[in-house]
């Protein structure tokens, strides 16, 4: 950061590194979260609010509009917008994708599973994420 900031907070590779404003965007990890949980965690700040931006602005204009979300491969932003967007109430949300394990973990998460070669739609949606 410090070539964009003009202060040297730490990395990575750091023993010490500042976070400023640390009361404010930090919050406590849960006792008796394992490693792997916790390691997850590192997905909020990022992949999880990008599903959501993905979904909620449209769906606070088209509440309760039906969802296509389109993903090559098996990312985990895309699977996030499928909650968010059940979680927001959408009304169908359909999840597009030539990769059967991202489909079946869409399906599970409540989204309608659609095998893909990625040609045009057979149908319009009133909103759709891709992401490849």
């Amino acid at each position: 950061m410090q070539p964009l900031s003009g202060v040297e907070y730490g990395g990575m590779l750091s023993d010490i590194v500042r976070v400023p404003h640390a009361a404010a965007m930090l919050a406590p990890v849960a006792p008796g979260l394992d490693a792997v949980d916790a390691v997850a965690l590192g997905s909020v700040s990022d992949n999880v609010l990008d599903g959501y931006r993905a979904v909620a602005p449209h769906l606070t204009s088209l509440p309760g509009a039906d969802v296509l979300i389109v993903c090559h491969g098996g990312q985990s932003v895309p699977l996030y917008a499928v909650q968010a967007a059940l979680a927001l109430g959408a009304g169908l949300v359909d999840y597009a994708s030539d990769s059967a394990e991202s489909l079946a973990l869409a399906e599970h998460l409540g989204a309608r599973p659609l095998q893909t070669n990625f040609e045009k739609p057979k149908r319009r949606y009133p909103m759709s994420l891709t992401r490849e």
